[in-house]
């Protein structure tokens, strides 16, 4: 059974994550391979997802994505494509990215579009979906390739004439047998609040192997054959600006 939805499900996880308000996000994401799972050229997948965020927001995630293996299966390099859908309040959004992911670190750069305009939202105040854009660096801390070392730059379009929300965000990724932790800090250059954050996902059926240990070397190129189907990382959360305030919403 579990042999048969990891082949169906190469990925699989349950999520949960929490900042400095205390409120819980919760999600699940698979994702599932298009093309043979053995053909190294032409990796087509797609992946969804649903998150159950702050005063009970539920957005789905599908997307679709295209990689590659090259170098001797040193390099993993692709493009996706995401639509994103907010249901309680109808916001809708879409997104490019290009990714490059060997063992020794990794690339990914996205690309937001707002689809939808002002809605209505919690308590009758009203929201837009903003245009933005990120990019993410990550690397394994040496002699130690079961974790990551993220740093990510984001930048979102104010809307209405309200200022461009820009900032980063540094995070440490220890990947454990059937569980991921990720801790990090959030940093706004405005009047958002800057957070702390923790995520936990459990990873069902996952064919790879992560060792725990200490590695005889810093840093190994190695094949990434088994990240074929790695999830996309991106900002899976729809971010929006009140009307009435001009404060953003929704990491």
């Amino acid at each position: 059974m579990n042999s048969y939805f990891s082949d169906k499900f190469p990925t699989a996880e349950i999520g949960l994550s929490t900042g400095v308000t205390n409120e819980v996000t919760g999600s699940v994401l698979v994702v599932k391979p298009i093309s043979d799972p053995s053909d190294n050229e032409n990796i087509i997948f797609t992946q969804a997802s649903l998150f159950l965020s702050d005063d009970s927001r539920e957005t789905i995630n599908l997307g679709f994505g295209n990689r590659k293996l090259i170098n001797d299966d040193t390099l993993l390099v692709g493009y996706n494509l995401f639509y994103d859908h907010e249901l309680d309040y109808d916001h809708q959004r879409a997104s490019i990215g290009i990714e490059a992911i060997s063992s020794v670190g990794s690339l990914r750069a996205n690309q937001y579009y707002g689809l939808s305009g002002w809605k209505s939202g919690l308590n009758n105040i009203n929201e837009k979906a903003l245009n933005g854009s990120d990019v993410e660096l990550g690397m394994p801390l040496p002699y130690l390739p079961w974790t990551n070392l993220y740093y990510r730059s984001f930048n979102w379009e104010g809307a209405s004439g309200a200022a461009d929300l820009e900032g980063d965000e540094i995070s440490l990724e220890a990947k454990l047998t059937n569980f991921n932790i990720e801790i990090g800090k959030r940093s706004n250059d405005g009047v958002t609040e800057d957070e702390e954050f923790l995520k936990i996902t459990y990873t069902c059926c996952n064919n790879s192997n992560n060792e725990i240990g200490i590695s005889d070397t810093a840093y190994n190129l190695t094949s990434v054959s088994d990240q074929k189907f790695a999830k996309v990382r991106r900002q899976n959360l729809i971010v929006k600006q009140k009307e009435m305030d001009l404060t953003v919403i929704g990491f």
